[in-house]
């Protein structure tokens, strides 16, 4: 399945003592696979069950508050599966603007969301679709390392089969060029 290649690529990519976010971490298994690679990992989800860990802080909170509060430096953020629940103006007016900021350089961003509602629609509505080339225009001059769209059947989290339609990618933040 493609959304395991995202998480590959993701991880490959990691080094050790990197510091990611994992934004909507739900049960913490992504959180989890980044610590098995050596990261050190800030885990933001505000129903989050994941037991605390010396490698993963866990934020209680959601997306928004925290990035009102954080002002820390981070190799990687890891966003699945949450942005299509988020306002596309807040995601583009503040999400990916904060992300640029406290991203260092040669960092990375991975982002896997919906192009298209899934089939049969969740109980929650998803509030905004994202397509590859929207995506990447929002960070101009970044290195695309894997970037696709694809549909997939498969159960989401509650066990309920659907066919998703995904948006992957994962970008290398890269150094402004002197004028």
């Amino acid at each position: 399945m493609k959304s395991k290649e995202f998480t590959k690529q993701f991880l490959f990519q990691i080094q050790p003592g990197w510091k990611i976010i994992d934004v909507g971490a739900g049960n913490g298994h992504f959180s989890r696979l980044f610590v098995e690679r050596g990261a050190i990992v800030t885990a933001i989800e505000p129903s989050s069950k994941i037991a605390e860990e010396e490698s993963i802080q866990v934020i209680r909170t959601n997306v928004e508050d925290f990035i009102r509060t954080d002002v820390g430096k981070y190799d990687a953020v890891f966003i699945r599966n949450v942005i299509q629940f988020l306002s596309k103006d807040w995601v583009y007016r503040a999400l990916f603007p904060w992300i640029d900021t406290h991203l260092v350089v040669n960092g990375l961003i991975g982002v896997e969301t919906f192009f298209k509602e899934p089939s049969p629609p969740f109980e929650n509505s998803i509030k905004s679709l994202y397509g590859l080339k929207e995506l990447a225009d929002e960070f101009p001059g970044w290195q695309i390392l894997l970037k696709d769209e694809y549909e997939h059947y498969d159960s989401d989290m509650r066990g309920k089969k659907r066919l998703f339609y995904a948006t992957d990618l994962i970008m290398r933040k890269v150094a402004p060029k002197e004028v």
